[in-house]
């Protein structure tokens, strides 16, 4: 087996077993959706599932790009929860993150 090979295989077992702590820290089918969509495509994996970013808890969040990705449920549509979601979004939009919201 070749050293190129041999990491190639390591890198794909660390990328799964990744990718399966951060499906255990998901907390809606939608969330695991996600990440399995991620997975399967070979697209980067977030860092963290379930974080805290300041004053936030992203679903997923990539450190290195400043990224925050919110999945969010029909819950998100009520109007005090719109509310603070947007407060809390708008704030992290301002300390530099990008802030990804994909609807459900």
């Amino acid at each position: 087996m070749s050293c190129a090979m041999a990491r190639s295989m390591a890198s794909e077992v660390g990328a799964e077993s990744h990718a399966a702590r951060l499906t255990a820290r998901c907390e809606t089918p939608a969330e695991r959706e996600f990440l399995q969509f991620l997975y399967r495509n070979r697209y980067r994996l977030p860092d963290e599932a379930q974080g805290s970013v300041g004053i936030a808890r992203p679903d997923f969040v990539y450190h290195e790009s400043y990224t925050c990705v919110f999945i969010d449920g029909s819950i998100h549509l009520y109007a005090d929860i719109a509310s603070r979601d947007a407060r809390v979004r708008g704030r992290l939009a301002t300390e530099g993150y990008t802030v990804i919201a994909i609807p459900n």
